[in-house]
């Protein structure tokens, strides 16, 4: 038997934005860096982490998520996502928890358009020769930093990127309430490394997850890719199992 997640989704909805339409067109993002770091965690508590709609990875992960753009249709940016790992029905999904973007059309975009639960700071992307990372200061701490060590070159196509389920107030047939709303970048990569995983620093209150707990590192890769944000296809009610609860738009 699957495993449900069974978090109240009216707690998930600290940083979860209004969104006041779903109708909004593709996004092409050039020459985006991409960093994703993946770990194994405390599988205890995994599946009080995500809403009935989903059920844990099996072993049940985070993903630490870094984005900088250095130009493009929403300009200059950098973004830091964490997300849990989960699946709906037998798709691999994964649910942001929060993310912080630096200011500007970007957060505003990111967040009105595809439901990120975005606040907005300052996080850091660095490249050197033998690591790639993202950091995330919250004015007096660092409450986040998660590298790649040793990159090695790997095929364009050995990558896989899992769409996301973001937490957004939407409002349908005269009610207003939370929804998962489906996000599946499309990612059309021109370089990309592996290597190993590491999480320095993770503030779990900071991302509201004071559950979720990093326990060991599984993989990491950076790429270059053009990012595709795409049309909203899919919404999900938080509350139903998603393969009952999913509607098309």
């Amino acid at each position: 038997m699957p495993i449900n997640g069974n978090a109240d989704p009216s707690q998930l909805t600290k940083y979860a934005p209004t969104m006041s339409s779903l109708d909004t067109e593709a996004l092409t993002l050039p020459d985006v860096k991409v960093l994703q770091v993946i770990y194994e965690i405390d599988d205890s508590v995994m599946a009080e982490l995500i809403p009935p709609a989903l059920h844990p990875t099996i072993p049940p992960t985070m993903h630490v998520i870094g984005m900088r753009a250095d130009d493009g249709p929403l300009g200059a940016f950098t973004l830091a996502v964490v997300r849990v790992g989960c699946r709906a029905a037998v798709r691999p999904r994964g649910l942001p928890t929060r993310a912080v973007c630096t200011e500007g059309e970007a957060a505003e975009a990111l967040r009105d358009r595809w439901g990120f639960p975005i606040t907005v700071g300052e996080p850091i992307m660095r490249q050197r020769y033998d690591r790639q990372s993202i950091q995330v200061d919250d004015g007096n701490v660092t409450v986040l930093s998660a590298q790649l060590i040793d990159p090695v070159p790997i095929g364009n196509g050995d990558l896989l990127y899992t769409a996301g389920m973001h937490v957004a107030r939407v409002e349908r047939d005269g009610e207003t309430k939370p929804w998962l709303v489906q996000v599946d970048p499309e990612f059309e990569v021109s370089r990309a490394d592996r290597g190993q995983a590491q999480i320095d620093a993770f503030d779990n209150g900071f991302w509201d997850a004071p559950e979720l707990r990093p326990v060991y590192p599984i993989v990491a890769s950076y790429t270059t890719a053009n990012v595709t944000l795409p049309a909203i296809r899919y919404i999900c009610d938080p509350e139903q199992p998603a393969i009952t609860g999913t509607v098309a738009l």
